[in-house]
């Protein structure tokens, strides 16, 4: 007799030849999974000792609508909103739906954010009241370590580029840092949404090589630090190109965070993370915070006495610099956390 307690419904272990055990799975159960007899399936026992029966790990197609009436639900950016929250819950297509009619602009507009900031995500029908947005996303063309290396090149780049723009005040680097933020968005977003469906598809998480769904959280929570690492590098870039001098100093400070960003970044596969290394890198990191910042401080607080402005446009580069130097030391004691999982 079947008991039912929160809609998990107990069994008890039948065994069969001998050295065979069989367990019945409810009918109910079979249709929703759409299996049939006949079909195989996949038993997986996960890191806490539960078994997981997926049908050979095929996903089916979702679809969801977004309806649209309230002229605050026309806003471009509470649409893209809500676009992201369907991508990052692994939503296949995406069905856009207006009440009325909408100009040329405003589709081109919504259409453009869209294909700037979300990866894989593409228009595949139109009208004047609809778009409808489909994800092609192939797991096995973006590998957790091939989308992380992506993201670990740019963030170099863009760190790279904002020293250089510091020591020749090339203005024009400074922009492309900016923009290429975007991108950075795009990978994160992307991440998010493959360690998402490696929680409920096993075999995703094997395709884009996640061995272990504990570590599917530090992840989210790494790639989370690496991001805002990128965000404070733009604010950064931002800063520079309003002012006209460099603070003393500051290369000193930017050249000692640039060793442990590279550092920290070398590492952020499973296969090259080291506790040992890591600790090092959180010890550096934290005597940048304690006196790198303070000196800053001191200096950019007495030089821009005369000069209000410019003086808060220093404080944001210092403040900028120092998140810095504390998203890489969560970066390594998440690697600590992954390593000894």
């Amino acid at each position: 007799m079947q008991k039912v307690v929160r809609d998990i419904i107990k069994r008890k272990l039948q065994i069969t030849g001998g050295s065979t055990y069989v367990l019945s799975i409810p009918i109910e159960w079979v249709k929703k999974m759409g299996l049939r007899k006949g079909d195989e399936v996949n038993l997986v026992l996960r890191d806490d000792n539960t078994i997981l029966v997926d049908n050979i790990g095929k996903k089916s197609i979702s679809e969801s609508k977004i309806e649209l009436s309230k002229d605050e639900d026309l806003l471009i950016d509470n649409i893209y909103r809500k676009i992201v929250a369907y991508y990052l819950a692994g939503i296949d297509i995406i069905r856009i739906v207006f009440k009325k009619k909408l100009t040329n602009n405003y589709k081109k507009g919504l259409k453009d954010k869209i294909r700037e900031q979300i990866m894989g995500l593409e228009v595949i029908e139109e009208s004047s009241k609809e778009i409808v947005l489909r994800c092609f996303i192939n797991h096995e063309d973006f590998s957790l370590d091939k989308v992380i290396n992506g993201l670990k090149d740019m963030t170099e780049s863009m760190f790279r580029d904002m020293m250089y723009s510091l020591k020749e005040r090339k203005t024009r680097f400074l922009e492309d840092i900016i923009q290429r933020d975007k991108e950075i968005n795009r990978f994160y977003l992307l991440i998010v949404r493959q360690l998402k469906e490696a929680l409920d598809i096993p075999e995703i998480g094997k395709k884009v090589g996640i061995l272990k769904i504990k570590v599917i959280v530090e992840y989210r929570v790494l790639i989370k630090s690496i991001e805002r690492i990128c965000d404070h590098i733009k604010n950064i870039a931002k800063n520079l190109i309003l002012l006209n001098n460099t603070p003393d100093g500051l290369l000193n400070v930017c050249n000692e965070i640039q060793d442990i960003l590279s550092a920290s970044l070398s590492s952020l596969t499973a296969d090259k993370m080291n506790i040992n290394e890591s600790n090092r890198i959180i010890k550096n990191a934290k005597k940048i915070i304690d006196e790198g910042s303070s000196d800053l401080y001191e200096k950019i607080l007495k030089s821009s006495y005369d000069d209000v402005m410019y003086g808060v446009y220093k404080l944001s580069i210092v403040d900028s610099l120092i998140r810095i130097a504390e998203y890489i030391q969560d970066v390594e004691e998440i690697k600590i956390n992954i390593v000894s999982s």
